[in-house]
Protein backbone atom coordinates (compact mmCIF):
# COMPACT_ATOMS: atom_id res chain seq x y z
CA UNK A 1 0.00 0.00 0.00
CA UNK A 2 1.39 3.36 -0.99
CA UNK A 3 1.62 6.22 1.43
CA UNK A 4 -1.25 7.94 -0.40
CA UNK A 5 -3.48 4.89 -0.07
CA UNK A 6 -2.61 4.58 3.61
CA UNK A 7 -3.45 8.19 4.25
CA UNK A 8 -6.66 7.85 2.16
CA UNK A 9 -7.88 4.79 4.02
CA UNK A 10 -6.95 5.92 7.52
CA UNK A 11 -8.19 9.52 7.26
CA UNK A 12 -10.77 10.41 9.94
CA UNK A 13 -12.55 12.44 7.26
CA UNK A 14 -14.68 10.79 4.63
CA UNK A 15 -12.88 10.58 1.29
CA UNK A 16 -13.99 9.25 -2.07
CA UNK A 17 -13.05 8.82 -5.69
CA UNK A 18 -15.91 8.60 -8.18
CA UNK A 19 -16.24 7.99 -11.88
CA UNK A 20 -17.30 10.77 -14.25
CA UNK A 21 -20.72 9.04 -14.40
CA UNK A 22 -21.30 9.16 -10.64
CA UNK A 23 -20.30 5.76 -9.23
CA UNK A 24 -17.99 5.53 -6.25
CA UNK A 25 -14.68 3.99 -7.28
CA UNK A 26 -12.99 4.13 -3.91
CA UNK A 27 -14.20 5.24 -0.47
CA UNK A 28 -12.45 5.12 2.87
CA UNK A 29 -13.65 3.60 6.12
CA UNK A 30 -14.66 7.01 7.53
CA UNK A 31 -17.04 7.68 4.64
CA UNK A 32 -18.52 4.19 4.81
CA UNK A 33 -19.24 4.64 8.51
CA UNK A 34 -20.62 8.14 7.86
CA UNK A 35 -23.27 6.58 5.61
CA UNK A 36 -23.94 3.77 8.09
CA UNK A 37 -22.03 0.95 6.41
CA UNK A 38 -19.61 -1.36 8.16
CA UNK A 39 -16.95 -1.19 5.47
CA UNK A 40 -16.15 0.30 2.07
CA UNK A 41 -16.81 -3.12 0.55
CA UNK A 42 -20.36 -3.20 1.96
CA UNK A 43 -20.97 0.31 0.68
CA UNK A 44 -19.79 -0.68 -2.82
CA UNK A 45 -22.00 -3.73 -2.75
CA UNK A 46 -25.22 -2.04 -1.66
CA UNK A 47 -24.82 1.49 -3.00
CA UNK A 48 -24.54 1.20 -6.76
CA UNK A 49 -25.79 4.62 -7.85
CA UNK A 50 -25.03 7.70 -5.79
CA UNK A 51 -27.62 10.00 -7.42
CA UNK A 52 -30.58 7.65 -7.00
CA UNK A 53 -29.73 5.98 -3.71
CA UNK A 54 -27.79 8.49 -1.64
CA UNK A 55 -29.13 12.00 -2.07
CA UNK A 56 -32.51 12.81 -0.51
CA UNK A 57 -33.09 15.03 -3.51
CA UNK A 58 -31.57 13.24 -6.50
CA UNK A 59 -31.42 16.54 -8.35
CA UNK A 60 -28.91 17.74 -5.78
CA UNK A 61 -26.53 14.90 -6.75
CA UNK A 62 -26.83 15.81 -10.41
CA UNK A 63 -26.30 19.45 -9.49
CA UNK A 64 -23.10 18.57 -7.61
CA UNK A 65 -21.70 16.53 -10.52
CA UNK A 66 -22.62 19.21 -13.04
CA UNK A 67 -20.99 21.97 -10.95
CA UNK A 68 -17.78 19.94 -10.64
CA UNK A 69 -17.73 19.16 -14.37
CA UNK A 70 -18.23 22.81 -15.29
CA UNK A 71 -15.79 24.46 -12.90
CA UNK A 72 -13.31 21.68 -12.21
CA UNK A 73 -13.93 21.82 -8.47
CA UNK A 74 -16.70 22.34 -5.94
CA UNK A 75 -16.21 23.45 -2.35
CA UNK A 76 -18.56 22.91 0.59
CA UNK A 77 -21.57 21.79 -1.42
CA UNK A 78 -24.32 21.09 1.16
CA UNK A 79 -27.06 18.53 0.77
CA UNK A 80 -29.15 15.99 2.68
CA UNK A 81 -28.39 12.29 2.21
CA UNK A 82 -29.77 8.97 3.38
CA UNK A 83 -27.83 6.71 5.70
CA UNK A 84 -28.15 2.97 5.40
CA UNK A 85 -30.82 2.82 8.15
CA UNK A 86 -32.98 5.39 6.36
CA UNK A 87 -32.12 8.30 8.62
CA UNK A 88 -31.16 11.59 7.03
CA UNK A 89 -28.04 13.63 7.69
CA UNK A 90 -26.59 16.84 6.33
CA UNK A 91 -23.21 16.66 4.54
CA UNK A 92 -20.81 19.16 3.03
CA UNK A 93 -18.91 17.93 -0.05
CA UNK A 94 -15.83 19.29 -1.72
CA UNK A 95 -14.42 17.72 -4.95
CA UNK A 96 -12.17 18.36 -7.89
CA UNK A 97 -11.32 16.70 -11.21
CA UNK A 98 -8.32 14.41 -11.61
CA UNK A 99 -6.81 13.84 -15.10
CA UNK A 100 -4.73 10.93 -16.44
CA UNK A 101 -1.40 11.24 -18.24
CA UNK A 102 -3.22 11.68 -21.54
CA UNK A 103 -5.02 14.74 -20.18
CA UNK A 104 -8.37 13.00 -19.95
CA UNK A 105 -10.73 13.15 -16.96
CA UNK A 106 -9.94 10.06 -14.91
CA UNK A 107 -12.16 10.53 -11.82
CA UNK A 108 -13.42 12.96 -9.22
CA UNK A 109 -11.77 13.12 -5.83
CA UNK A 110 -13.48 14.61 -2.86
CA UNK A 111 -14.09 15.06 0.85
CA UNK A 112 -17.40 14.53 2.73
CA UNK A 113 -18.10 15.92 6.20
CA UNK A 114 -21.10 15.36 8.48
CA UNK A 115 -22.55 18.82 9.27
CA UNK A 116 -25.83 17.62 10.82
CA UNK A 117 -24.92 19.01 14.24
CA UNK A 118 -23.89 22.35 12.76
CA UNK A 119 -27.11 22.49 10.73
CA UNK A 120 -29.21 21.70 13.80
CA UNK A 121 -27.37 24.39 15.72
CA UNK A 122 -27.83 26.83 12.87
CA UNK A 123 -31.54 26.02 12.56
CA UNK A 124 -31.98 26.31 16.32
CA UNK A 125 -30.18 29.63 16.21
CA UNK A 126 -32.34 30.80 13.33
CA UNK A 127 -35.48 29.63 15.11
CA UNK A 128 -34.34 31.37 18.27
CA UNK A 129 -33.66 34.52 16.28
CA UNK A 130 -37.10 34.37 14.66
CA UNK A 131 -38.78 33.85 18.00
CA UNK A 132 -36.84 36.70 19.56
CA UNK A 133 -37.93 38.84 16.63
CA UNK A 134 -41.51 37.77 17.31
CA UNK A 135 -41.07 38.68 20.98
CA UNK A 136 -39.68 42.06 19.90
CA UNK A 137 -42.62 42.56 17.54
CA UNK A 138 -45.08 41.66 20.29
CA UNK A 139 -43.25 44.12 22.58
CA UNK A 140 -43.50 46.84 19.91
CA UNK A 141 -47.20 46.17 19.45
CA UNK A 142 -47.63 46.20 23.22
CA UNK A 143 -45.93 49.56 23.53
CA UNK A 144 -47.64 51.21 20.56
CA UNK A 145 -51.26 49.97 20.73
CA UNK A 146 -53.37 51.58 23.44
CA UNK A 147 -56.66 49.98 22.41
CA UNK A 148 -57.04 46.84 24.52
CA UNK A 149 -59.07 44.67 22.07
CA UNK A 150 -56.72 45.54 19.18
CA UNK A 151 -53.66 44.83 21.32
CA UNK A 152 -54.96 41.42 22.40
CA UNK A 153 -56.01 40.35 18.90
CA UNK A 154 -52.72 41.50 17.34
CA UNK A 155 -50.66 39.68 19.97
CA UNK A 156 -52.35 36.27 19.75
CA UNK A 157 -52.14 36.26 15.96
CA UNK A 158 -48.46 37.23 16.01
CA UNK A 159 -47.60 34.40 18.41
CA UNK A 160 -49.55 31.81 16.43
CA UNK A 161 -48.13 32.82 13.05
CA UNK A 162 -44.51 33.26 14.06
CA UNK A 163 -44.28 30.19 16.33
CA UNK A 164 -46.50 28.08 14.04
CA UNK A 165 -48.78 26.90 16.83
CA UNK A 166 -52.17 25.26 16.44
CA UNK A 167 -54.07 27.82 18.50
CA UNK A 168 -53.45 30.84 20.73
CA UNK A 169 -56.08 32.51 22.89
CA UNK A 170 -56.17 35.14 25.60
CA UNK A 171 -58.51 35.22 28.60
CA UNK A 172 -59.11 38.14 30.98
CA UNK A 173 -60.52 37.80 34.48
CA UNK A 174 -64.08 39.02 35.04
CA UNK A 175 -65.44 38.28 38.52
CA UNK A 176 -65.13 34.48 38.97
CA UNK A 177 -64.55 33.74 35.31
CA UNK A 178 -61.73 33.80 32.78
CA UNK A 179 -63.43 35.19 29.67
CA UNK A 180 -61.98 34.65 26.20
CA UNK A 181 -61.18 38.01 24.61
CA UNK A 182 -59.26 36.88 21.51
CA UNK A 183 -58.63 33.55 19.78
CA UNK A 184 -56.95 32.65 16.52
CA UNK A 185 -58.61 31.13 13.48
CA UNK A 186 -62.16 29.90 12.98
CA UNK A 187 -62.07 28.00 16.29
CA UNK A 188 -61.33 31.22 18.14
CA UNK A 189 -64.14 33.06 16.37
CA UNK A 190 -66.66 30.35 17.21
CA UNK A 191 -65.69 30.50 20.88
CA UNK A 192 -65.90 34.30 20.90
CA UNK A 193 -69.33 34.19 19.26
CA UNK A 194 -70.72 31.99 22.03
CA UNK A 195 -68.99 33.93 24.84
CA UNK A 196 -66.56 31.18 25.85
CA UNK A 197 -65.41 31.41 29.47
CA UNK A 198 -63.84 29.14 32.06
CA UNK A 199 -64.44 29.01 35.79
CA UNK A 200 -61.47 30.08 37.88
CA UNK A 201 -59.99 27.11 39.70
CA UNK A 202 -58.88 23.60 38.81
CA UNK A 203 -61.38 22.66 36.12
CA UNK A 204 -59.13 23.85 33.29
CA UNK A 205 -55.52 24.76 32.75
CA UNK A 206 -56.48 28.42 32.30
CA UNK A 207 -58.53 28.45 35.51
CA UNK A 208 -55.73 26.67 37.41
CA UNK A 209 -53.07 29.05 36.07
CA UNK A 210 -55.05 32.15 37.09
CA UNK A 211 -55.92 30.83 40.55
CA UNK A 212 -52.37 29.63 41.33
CA UNK A 213 -50.61 32.51 39.51
CA UNK A 214 -48.32 29.97 37.82
CA UNK A 215 -47.72 28.53 34.38
CA UNK A 216 -49.39 25.19 33.68
CA UNK A 217 -47.80 23.05 30.95
CA UNK A 218 -49.11 19.78 29.51
CA UNK A 219 -46.69 18.18 27.05
CA UNK A 220 -49.30 15.45 26.51
CA UNK A 221 -52.85 16.63 27.23
CA UNK A 222 -54.11 13.07 27.22
CA UNK A 223 -52.24 12.45 30.45
CA UNK A 224 -53.15 15.79 32.04
CA UNK A 225 -55.91 15.71 34.65
CA UNK A 226 -56.46 19.50 34.59
CA UNK A 227 -57.29 20.00 30.94
CA UNK A 228 -60.46 21.36 29.35
CA UNK A 229 -61.16 19.24 26.26
CA UNK A 230 -62.39 21.84 23.81
CA UNK A 231 -64.54 20.46 20.94
CA UNK A 232 -63.40 23.38 18.78
CA UNK A 233 -59.76 22.26 19.17
CA UNK A 234 -59.80 18.47 18.76
CA UNK A 235 -56.19 18.12 17.59
CA UNK A 236 -54.46 19.66 20.60
CA UNK A 237 -51.61 17.47 21.90
CA UNK A 238 -49.66 19.99 23.99
CA UNK A 239 -50.97 23.01 25.86
CA UNK A 240 -49.39 25.78 27.86
CA UNK A 241 -51.34 28.20 30.09
CA UNK A 242 -49.37 31.26 31.13
CA UNK A 243 -50.70 33.75 33.71
CA UNK A 244 -50.85 37.42 32.76
CA UNK A 245 -49.33 39.20 35.76
CA UNK A 246 -48.98 42.96 36.12
CA UNK A 247 -47.97 44.72 39.32
CA UNK A 248 -48.70 41.52 41.30
CA UNK A 249 -52.21 41.40 39.83
CA UNK A 250 -53.45 38.42 37.79
CA UNK A 251 -55.27 39.91 34.83
CA UNK A 252 -55.89 36.70 32.89
CA UNK A 253 -54.01 33.95 31.08
CA UNK A 254 -52.64 33.03 27.68
CA UNK A 255 -53.33 29.59 26.20
CA UNK A 256 -50.92 28.21 23.58
CA UNK A 257 -51.69 24.87 21.96
CA UNK A 258 -49.84 22.58 19.53
CA UNK A 259 -50.75 19.50 17.52
CA UNK A 260 -47.43 17.93 18.53
CA UNK A 261 -46.64 16.22 21.79
CA UNK A 262 -43.63 17.56 23.70
CA UNK A 263 -43.96 20.76 21.65
CA UNK A 264 -42.56 23.21 24.19
CA UNK A 265 -38.90 23.43 25.14
CA UNK A 266 -37.65 25.11 28.29
CA UNK A 267 -36.48 27.99 26.13
CA UNK A 268 -39.95 28.31 24.55
CA UNK A 269 -41.58 28.39 27.96
CA UNK A 270 -39.21 31.08 29.26
CA UNK A 271 -39.61 33.23 26.13
CA UNK A 272 -43.40 32.94 26.03
CA UNK A 273 -43.71 33.69 29.74
CA UNK A 274 -41.63 36.82 29.17
CA UNK A 275 -43.99 37.82 26.37
CA UNK A 276 -46.99 37.10 28.60
CA UNK A 277 -45.54 39.41 31.27
CA UNK A 278 -44.97 42.13 28.66
CA UNK A 279 -48.52 41.72 27.38
CA UNK A 280 -49.94 41.90 30.88
CA UNK A 281 -48.17 45.20 31.52
CA UNK A 282 -49.23 46.52 28.12
CA UNK A 283 -52.87 45.53 28.71
CA UNK A 284 -52.78 47.18 32.12
CA UNK A 285 -51.32 50.35 30.61
CA UNK A 286 -53.91 50.30 27.81
CA UNK A 287 -56.72 49.89 30.35
CA UNK A 288 -55.34 52.75 32.44
CA UNK A 289 -55.13 54.89 29.31
CA UNK A 290 -58.71 54.00 28.37
CA UNK A 291 -59.90 54.80 31.89
CA UNK A 292 -58.04 58.11 31.81
CA UNK A 293 -59.50 58.93 28.39
CA UNK A 294 -62.98 57.99 29.58
CA UNK A 295 -62.54 60.07 32.73
CA UNK A 296 -61.46 63.02 30.59
CA UNK A 297 -64.45 62.55 28.29
CA UNK A 298 -66.77 62.37 31.29
CA UNK A 299 -65.17 65.48 32.79
CA UNK A 300 -65.57 67.34 29.51
CA UNK A 301 -69.18 66.17 29.26
CA UNK A 302 -69.87 67.27 32.85
CA UNK A 303 -68.27 70.65 32.10
CA UNK A 304 -70.40 71.09 28.98
CA UNK A 305 -73.52 70.10 30.92
CA UNK A 306 -72.66 72.48 33.75
CA UNK A 307 -72.18 75.28 31.25
CA UNK A 308 -75.55 74.40 29.66
CA UNK A 309 -77.18 74.48 33.10
CA UNK A 310 -75.59 77.85 33.90
CA UNK A 311 -76.72 79.23 30.54
CA UNK A 312 -80.27 78.01 31.17
CA UNK A 313 -80.24 79.51 34.66
CA UNK A 314 -79.09 82.89 33.33
CA UNK A 315 -81.68 82.88 30.57
CA UNK A 316 -84.51 81.95 32.93
CA UNK A 317 -83.44 84.62 35.42
CA UNK A 318 -83.74 87.28 32.69
CA UNK A 319 -87.52 86.94 32.30
CA UNK A 320 -90.65 86.68 34.42
CA UNK A 321 -92.96 85.80 31.55
CA UNK A 322 -94.38 82.29 31.89
CA UNK A 323 -94.60 81.62 28.16
CA UNK A 324 -91.06 82.79 27.59
CA UNK A 325 -89.82 80.68 30.50
CA UNK A 326 -91.36 77.55 28.99
CA UNK A 327 -89.87 78.33 25.59
CA UNK A 328 -86.38 78.91 27.03
CA UNK A 329 -86.58 75.61 28.91
CA UNK A 330 -87.76 73.70 25.84
CA UNK A 331 -85.02 75.12 23.64
CA UNK A 332 -82.39 74.30 26.26
CA UNK A 333 -83.59 70.67 26.40
CA UNK A 334 -83.58 70.34 22.61
CA UNK A 335 -79.94 71.43 22.56
CA UNK A 336 -79.01 68.57 24.91
CA UNK A 337 -81.53 65.83 24.10
CA UNK A 338 -83.13 64.60 20.89
CA UNK A 339 -86.86 65.22 21.06
CA UNK A 340 -89.47 65.88 18.42
CA UNK A 341 -91.24 68.43 20.66
CA UNK A 342 -91.54 69.73 24.23
CA UNK A 343 -94.68 71.07 25.92
CA UNK A 344 -94.81 72.85 29.29
CA UNK A 345 -98.08 73.06 31.27
CA UNK A 346 -98.94 74.46 34.71
CA UNK A 347 -101.29 72.85 37.24
CA UNK A 348 -103.96 74.98 38.82
CA UNK A 349 -105.97 72.59 41.02
CA UNK A 350 -108.71 71.62 40.75
CA UNK A 351 -108.53 72.61 37.08
CA UNK A 352 -106.70 70.72 34.34
CA UNK A 353 -103.12 71.61 33.42
CA UNK A 354 -102.85 74.67 31.21
CA UNK A 355 -100.30 74.57 28.37
CA UNK A 356 -98.19 77.73 28.51
CA UNK A 357 -95.64 77.09 25.75
CA UNK A 358 -94.13 74.54 23.43
CA UNK A 359 -91.08 74.06 21.27
CA UNK A 360 -91.55 72.22 18.00
CA UNK A 361 -95.33 72.82 18.05
CA UNK A 362 -97.71 75.47 16.75
CA UNK A 363 -100.37 77.42 18.64
CA UNK A 364 -103.04 75.23 17.04
CA UNK A 365 -101.28 72.09 18.23
CA UNK A 366 -101.08 73.54 21.75
CA UNK A 367 -104.86 73.97 21.64
CA UNK A 368 -105.32 70.41 20.37
CA UNK A 369 -103.11 69.11 23.19
CA UNK A 370 -105.23 71.00 25.76
CA UNK A 371 -108.40 69.51 24.31
CA UNK A 372 -106.93 66.00 24.31
CA UNK A 373 -106.57 66.05 28.11
CA UNK A 374 -110.30 65.37 28.41
CA UNK A 375 -111.10 63.80 25.03
CA UNK A 376 -108.45 61.10 24.95
CA UNK A 377 -108.68 58.34 27.62
CA UNK A 378 -105.05 57.24 27.21
CA UNK A 379 -103.77 60.73 27.86
CA UNK A 380 -106.19 61.26 30.73
CA UNK A 381 -105.06 58.03 32.39
CA UNK A 382 -101.37 58.89 31.96
CA UNK A 383 -101.98 62.34 33.43
CA UNK A 384 -103.95 60.94 36.36
CA UNK A 385 -101.22 58.38 37.02
CA UNK A 386 -98.50 61.05 37.00
CA UNK A 387 -100.48 63.40 39.27
CA UNK A 388 -101.17 60.59 41.74
CA UNK A 389 -97.65 59.16 41.94
CA UNK A 390 -95.55 62.19 41.06
CA UNK A 391 -93.59 59.89 38.73
CA UNK A 392 -93.08 60.05 34.93
CA UNK A 393 -95.83 58.47 32.83
CA UNK A 394 -95.55 56.97 29.35
CA UNK A 395 -98.06 57.57 26.58
CA UNK A 396 -98.38 54.19 24.91
CA UNK A 397 -100.12 55.33 21.76
CA UNK A 398 -99.33 59.01 21.26
CA UNK A 399 -100.05 59.02 17.54
CA UNK A 400 -103.73 58.45 18.16
CA UNK A 401 -104.02 60.68 21.20
CA UNK A 402 -104.66 64.07 19.64
CA UNK A 403 -108.03 65.28 18.46
CA UNK A 404 -108.12 66.35 14.85
CA UNK A 405 -104.41 65.88 14.17
CA UNK A 406 -102.18 63.02 15.35
CA UNK A 407 -98.44 63.28 15.98
CA UNK A 408 -97.56 61.98 12.51
CA UNK A 409 -98.60 65.36 11.08
CA UNK A 410 -96.27 67.31 13.35
CA UNK A 411 -93.02 68.82 12.01
CA UNK A 412 -91.14 65.73 13.25
CA UNK A 413 -93.04 62.41 13.51
CA UNK A 414 -93.51 61.25 17.08
CA UNK A 415 -93.27 57.58 18.00
CA UNK A 416 -93.52 57.92 21.78
CA UNK A 417 -94.25 60.55 24.40
CA UNK A 418 -93.54 60.88 28.10
CA UNK A 419 -95.02 63.07 30.82
CA UNK A 420 -92.63 64.35 33.48
CA UNK A 421 -93.74 66.16 36.64
CA UNK A 422 -92.57 69.64 37.64
CA UNK A 423 -92.34 69.69 41.43
CA UNK A 424 -91.37 72.40 43.89
CA UNK A 425 -91.10 71.89 47.63
CA UNK A 426 -92.66 68.43 47.20
CA UNK A 427 -95.68 69.96 45.49
CA UNK A 428 -96.66 69.18 41.90
CA UNK A 429 -96.93 72.50 40.05
CA UNK A 430 -96.87 71.42 36.41
CA UNK A 431 -95.82 68.87 33.83
CA UNK A 432 -93.69 68.53 30.74
CA UNK A 433 -94.44 66.39 27.72
CA UNK A 434 -91.47 65.15 25.73
CA UNK A 435 -92.21 63.74 22.29
CA UNK A 436 -89.63 61.33 20.82
CA UNK A 437 -89.00 60.51 17.16
CA UNK A 438 -88.13 56.88 18.01
CA UNK A 439 -89.84 54.20 20.07
CA UNK A 440 -87.22 54.32 22.85
CA UNK A 441 -86.50 57.73 24.41
CA UNK A 442 -82.77 58.37 23.79
CA UNK A 443 -81.94 59.42 27.31
CA UNK A 444 -78.51 58.20 28.39
CA UNK A 445 -78.11 57.74 32.12
CA UNK A 446 -75.41 60.40 32.05
CA UNK A 447 -78.06 62.99 31.10
CA UNK A 448 -80.66 62.06 33.71
CA UNK A 449 -79.19 64.35 36.34
CA UNK A 450 -78.91 67.20 33.81
CA UNK A 451 -82.55 66.87 32.79
CA UNK A 452 -83.62 66.87 36.42
CA UNK A 453 -81.44 69.93 37.06
CA UNK A 454 -83.11 71.64 34.09
CA UNK A 455 -86.55 70.80 35.50
CA UNK A 456 -85.54 72.10 38.95
CA UNK A 457 -84.43 75.38 37.38
CA UNK A 458 -87.70 75.54 35.45
CA UNK A 459 -89.70 75.00 38.65
CA UNK A 460 -87.92 77.86 40.42
CA UNK A 461 -88.35 80.17 37.42
CA UNK A 462 -92.07 79.34 37.15
CA UNK A 463 -92.54 79.90 40.87
CA UNK A 464 -90.78 83.28 40.72
CA UNK A 465 -92.85 84.33 37.71
CA UNK A 466 -96.11 83.29 39.39
CA UNK A 467 -95.15 85.09 42.57
CA UNK A 468 -94.27 88.17 40.55
CA UNK A 469 -97.58 88.04 38.69
CA UNK A 470 -99.47 87.58 41.97
CA UNK A 471 -97.68 90.58 43.48
CA UNK A 472 -98.43 92.61 40.37
CA UNK A 473 -102.11 91.71 40.59
CA UNK A 474 -102.19 92.56 44.28
CA UNK A 475 -100.52 95.89 43.61
CA UNK A 476 -102.92 96.59 40.76
CA UNK A 477 -105.90 95.88 43.00
CA UNK A 478 -104.50 98.12 45.73
CA UNK A 479 -103.84 100.92 43.26
CA UNK A 480 -107.32 100.51 41.76
CA UNK A 481 -108.96 100.58 45.19
CA UNK A 482 -107.00 103.66 46.13
CA UNK A 483 -107.96 105.38 42.87
CA UNK A 484 -111.64 104.59 43.24
CA UNK A 485 -111.62 105.67 46.89
CA UNK A 486 -109.96 108.97 46.00
CA UNK A 487 -112.46 109.70 43.21
CA UNK A 488 -115.43 108.78 45.36
CA UNK A 489 -114.31 110.91 48.26
CA UNK A 490 -114.06 113.89 45.94
CA UNK A 491 -117.83 113.76 45.35
CA UNK A 492 -120.43 114.99 47.81
CA UNK A 493 -123.63 113.75 46.19
CA UNK A 494 -124.69 110.10 46.07
CA UNK A 495 -125.42 109.92 42.36
CA UNK A 496 -122.00 111.18 41.18
CA UNK A 497 -120.37 108.83 43.67
CA UNK A 498 -122.22 105.86 42.23
CA UNK A 499 -121.50 106.89 38.66
CA UNK A 500 -117.79 107.28 39.42
CA UNK A 501 -117.63 103.88 41.14
CA UNK A 502 -119.44 102.11 38.25
CA UNK A 503 -117.22 103.71 35.61
CA UNK A 504 -113.94 102.86 37.38
CA UNK A 505 -114.95 99.28 38.13
CA UNK A 506 -116.15 98.70 34.55
CA UNK A 507 -112.90 100.10 33.16
CA UNK A 508 -110.76 98.02 35.55
CA UNK A 509 -112.59 94.79 34.73
CA UNK A 510 -112.72 95.49 31.01
CA UNK A 511 -116.51 95.31 30.89
CA UNK A 512 -118.81 97.14 28.50
CA UNK A 513 -121.43 97.88 31.11
CA UNK A 514 -121.76 97.93 34.90
CA UNK A 515 -124.70 98.40 37.24
CA UNK A 516 -125.16 99.29 40.90
CA UNK A 517 -128.39 98.40 42.61
CA UNK A 518 -129.30 100.08 45.86
CA UNK A 519 -131.60 98.36 48.27
CA UNK A 520 -134.12 100.60 49.83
Amino acid sequence: MTDYQAIFQNSPVGLFQSSPTGQYLTVNQALAELYGYDSPTQLHTELTNIGRQLYVDSARGAEFAHACAQTGSVRNFESQVFRRDGSIIWIAESAHRVYNEAGQLAYYEGVVQDITAQKALSQASQQRSERLQTAAEVARAASSILDTPSLIERSVNLIKEQFDYYYVGMFLVEAEWAVLKAGTGEAGQRQLDRGHRLKLGGGSMIGWSVEHRQAKIALDVGAEAVHFKNPDLPHTRSEMALPLMSRDEVMGALTIQSVQAQAFSDEDIMLLQTMADQLANAIKNAQLFEHAALAQQNAEARLAESEALQQLSRSLAATLDLTEIGTIFGQGCLNQLKQAHILVALLDPPNLPQAISGVGVSAEQLTQWQTSLTSQPARSLALARMMKTGQPAELDSPMASLTGSDYSAWPEPVAQARLLPISLRQQLIGLIEFGFPSAQPPWPKSLHWLLQAFIDQLALALDNAKRYQASQRARYRADLLKKITTRVRAETNVEPILQTAVAEISQALGGQAAFITLKE
